[in-house]
């Protein structure tokens, strides 16, 4: 098996690589997507560490592109500017795969932002699809990633892609694992820090791409605005 990490967008990508070199149990390989070969010293690092440089059209472009060329069985996705903290998530993935054998494993994460820190999810919702795990920082099974692709929903920009294509994959017919332990610290806030209406305009980009592809998409956005409300009144805090 191999455990492959896609680091989008280079904020403190040093952090997140060295955090991820860090784990008790070894990464099989960290791939870095830098489309402009911006951090190819990145390799120095480790043995593990890959810095693809192939051109891509975005973030889920990147992922898609990834995935594609170094196909496996399990990913585990993370932005460059956040950083995963738990030095045994592996060892609790790899426990997690004798048991429960996961299309999706997460963990809690914090979100850092916003003038405080909240810690995310209540797995009891995720599990029963009402709210979405992390889409970085979560672990997915090869065929969830590539069923669907993440780039298809962001054709018309990336606002909405992923929690449109989460929806669309059939998020109750998954299995997934959740162990409630903090594991991973999120720097862009979570739902989003881009302003006090981000999440309903998310929503509405969300149901934008549902209805071209014909997915269903009430359901979707019920979920969708439990989950925001989850989010922002019932988050257990991390003081």
């Amino acid at each position: 098996m191999l455990r492959l990490f896609l680091c989008l967008g280079m904020i403190e990508v040093v952090a997140a690589v060295e955090a991820l070199l860090n784990q008790e149990l070894q990464f099989d390989k960290i791939i870095v997507q830098d489309p402009e070969g911006k951090y190819r010293c990145l390799q120095s690092m480790s043995d593990i560490v890959l810095v693809n440089t192939d051109t891509d059209t975005g973030l889920f472009d990147g992922i898609d592109l990834c995935i594609d060329k170094y196909p496996h069985d399990y990913y585990y996705l993370q932005g460059a500017d956040d950083v995963l903290l738990n030095k045994k998530f592996l060892i609790n993935f790899d426990e997690s795969r004798m048991t429960q054998d996961p299309d999706i494993y997460f963990e809690r994460i914090k979100i850092v932002g916003e003038g405080r820190q909240r810690v995310w999810p209540p797995g009891c919702f995720v599990k029963k699809g009402i709210v979405l795990p992390p889409h970085f920082g979560s672990v997915y099974r090869s065929n969830v990633l590539t069923r669907i692709r993440m780039r298809d929903f962001a054709s018309d920009g990336n606002v909405g892609a992923d929690t449109a294509w989460f929806y669309s994959v059939g998020v109750d017919d998954l299995n997934m694992a959740y162990m409630d332990c903090i594991s991973f610290e999120m720097a862009a806030g979570g739902i989003s820090n881009n302003g006090r209406y981000a999440a309903f305009k998310n929503m509405k980009s969300m149901i934008v791409k549902l209805k071209k592809r014909n997915y269903p998409y009430v359901l979707a956005s019920l979920r969708y605005i439990f989950a925001v409300l989850i989010k922002s009144v019932y988050i257990r805090r991390n003081n």
